[in-house]
């Protein structure tokens, strides 16, 4: 298959991701070969699977995801760090040595994205030397805490995950209130180490699975404008 695209954010979970009803999504179903079969139908050539081992769904989701990538060439994978505390350089070494190609942060509040900012100059210094990927999940107060830190970061590229989260609407609002929204993130358009996922429509849908998630359009056009 010769891919042409590109899918900047996906799971994979070693029991399957549970339901809200704490059964796997897939009923038992092999969330690798389902993604596989999409692959194919669609031209996927890369996939960047995003590391998480909060909740209590996947305790070792960093170590189950390399093992997957070791047996395709299609996958990277991004190692999950919680933001507080901060890790060790020893640690992050140690993501790198396995064959991680970068970190999954996700910063839910300000007080998160502060920890993440003032994590010791010399973690930022390797993720800078190792040209690491940080995929973040951060709404607009978390990209204002985290702001300037992304700028002085050279060698790092920062993806913001779910166009940003913005929130969630029940109806699309206006290019002027998605500009206001997002105007912490639009601040970092002219940093050339930023880039957006189109991705999780369904977290700007009110509800999620208002397909197709046509809440989420002028944030979609904003953030392709700028």
């Amino acid at each position: 298959m010769t891919g042409t695209l590109a899918d900047a954010h996906l799971h994979l979970f070693s029991q399957g991701f549970p339901s809200t009803r704490g059964r796997p999504v897939l009923l038992g179903r092999s969330e690798v070969a389902e993604y596989e079969a999409l692959r194919e139908a669609h031209g996927i050539g890369a996939g960047l699977v995003v590391g998480y081992e909060a909740e209590g769904i996947d305790p070792q989701n960093n170590r189950y995801i390399r093992g997957l990538a070791a047996e395709r060439s299609w996958m990277a994978t991004l190692a999950y760090v919680p933001c507080y505390p901060a890790p060790g350089c020893d640690r992050i070494d140690a993501f790198f040595a396995s064959g991680h190609v970068g970190l999954a942060i996700y910063l839910p509040d300000g007080t998160a994205a502060a920890s993440f900012a003032e994590w010791p100059a010399e973690i930022w210094q390797l993720l800078d030397e190792r040209n690491a990927i940080v995929s973040l999940n951060a709404g607009p107060e978390g990209v204002r805490g985290i702001a300037s830190r992304v700028r002085t970061s050279a060698g790092c590229s920062f993806l913001f995950s779910h166009l940003g989260l913005p929130g969630r609407y029940p109806t699309a609002p206006s290019l002027a209130e998605a500009a206001a929204r997002l105007q912490p993130l639009l601040d970092l358009a002219d940093c050339p180490s930023v880039r957006i996922k189109i991705s999780g429509l369904y977290a700007v849908s009110d509800p999620p699975r208002a397909y197709p998630h046509n809440a989420a359009r002028p944030f979609v056009e904003l953030l392709l404008d700028r």
